[in-house]
């Protein structure tokens, strides 16, 4: 299937890898507006890409990975709490320059499991319909049109089971969480970098959306000076040739 996908166009071209963002469980494109505007401003092309309606994990992935894959270069999948999970099978499937997961959440961990009724999961399972979000999931979220009632029943059960297995992915990987996000418990978050082979940010005084809401500009900026860091002289191409073009003008 096509998924929509929205265009976040650099003021100046500077990076050589595109940022691909993948909204999280119950959350809309929009969610990532902010972030994305902010990281075009330093330079990164950015694509918000929409998978819902796509399934699972494994689905959205399939989905996503044909987006990616007309970008012409491996992009960094930048996702927040369940679609870290379609970023990690993602890097799986193609060539990705990184994966960055925001207020990420252990699937199949304990936090996950509390978070959502197993009445919901249930219900999911055996009518196959969309699973309702729950009250306390993206409470803090400033717009209600970052939020959906509902999101596939397939994709937040791969996250309570937690069925997909997860490695290292072989690429620079970033777990940001914020430092007051109730999903986000430190021994999931060290298991889940442990797993994925990930460095790991606690970002001070943030919640469940720390690049949208809050500080988000600072925390937005922490992202930025990881990318650039972990990425690597690669990451800096079009910079480079920018430089020299105005240096021959």
């Amino acid at each position: 299937m096509a998924l929509p996908v929205i265009a976040v166009h650099p003021e100046g071209p500077r990076y050589g890898a595109p940022l691909l963002f993948l909204p999280g469980l119950w959350a809309t494109p929009d969610v990532w507006r902010r972030a994305a505007s902010l990281l075009a401003h330093r330079g990164w092309e950015g694509w918000i890409v929409d998978p819902s309606g796509a399934g699972g994990a494994a689905a959205r992935a399939a989905a996503v990975a044909a987006v990616a894959g007309d970008l012409g270069r491996p992009p960094v999948i930048v996702a927040s709490d369940g679609a870290g999970l379609v970023a990690a099978e993602l890097a799986r499937r193609m060539p990705v320059a990184g994966v960055v997961w925001i207020a990420p959440v252990l699937p199949g961990g304990v936090v996950i499991r509390r978070a959502i009724s197993p009445w919901r999961v249930l219900a999911g399972l055996l009518l196959a319909r969309r699973i309702e979000r729950p009250a306390a999931w993206l409470a803090e979220a400033e717009a209600a049109v970052w939020r959906r009632d509902a999101d596939d029943a397939a994709v937040v059960i791969d996250m309570v089971r937690g069925r997909i297995a997860l490695g290292p992915l072989g690429v620079p990987t970033l777990l940001a969480a914020g430092e007051h996000d109730p999903r986000s418990e430190a021994r999931e978050r060290a298991a889940l970098a442990a797993a994925l082979g990930a460095d790991v940010f606690v970002l001070p005084e943030a919640g469940s959306v720390p690049l949208a809401v809050g500080a988000w500009q600072s925390h937005t900026g922490a992202v930025h000076r990881w990318l650039v860091q972990r990425l690597g002289e690669g990451v800096l191409e079009l910079y480079a040739e920018a430089m020299a073009e105005r240096d021959e003008e």
